[in-house]
């Protein structure tokens, strides 16, 4: 089960790619209009299906909205978050119609990551990011890198030693 999202960030999928031989493949989530960026693990199929040009290229996720909709429910968005103990989980969350222009606030189901990416890549769905899961597994590219700020301490120290000998 998820923790409390609190603020959540919008993701968009912008490629997968193999860690290493032994380790698998990632799907890269850059977060919408900010700056940071995340890889989620992902099966060899679904990193396939993510990363076919026109989206996925299973059938299932639009059949599983259709059965949904059949009932009268829809899929609203997919979220990926972190548990109690730092494991990367995610979430479908549904809403559910009661009756014309009234709906149920919804529900979570859970599912793997990789399930969750599929599902909203199939489906257009957005993917909401929270912002423990940024904070943990996030990597923040607009930060200035080590060896950036390296450079930049040993520029100050050579500068501020100049002026002592």
């Amino acid at each position: 089960m998820l923790r409390s999202l609190g603020h959540v960030h919008d993701m968009r999928l912008v490629a997968v790619r193999s860690t290493s031989p032994d380790e698998g493949l990632v799907a890269l989530l850059v977060q919408e209009g900010g700056p940071s960026i995340l890889a989620v693990p992902v099966s060899a199929r679904e990193g396939l299906s993510l990363s076919a040009e026109h989206g996925s290229i299973e059938s299932w996720p639009p059949l599983l909205q259709r059965c949904l909709e059949a009932q009268g429910g829809r899929l609203e968005q997919v979220r990926l978050g972190i548990d109690d103990d730092a494991v990367l989980r995610a979430d479908l969350v549904l809403t559910a119609c009661q009756s014309p222009g009234q709906e149920d606030p919804g529900c979570c189901v859970p599912c793997t990551p990789g399930e969750a990416l599929m599902i909203s890549s199939g489906c257009g769905l957005p993917v909401r990011a929270s912002d423990g899961l940024l904070r943990l597994r996030g990597v923040d590219l607009g930060e200035e890198s080590i060896s950036d700020k390296v450079a930049r301490w040993r520029q100050s120290l050579s500068a501020g030693s100049a002026g002592i000998w």
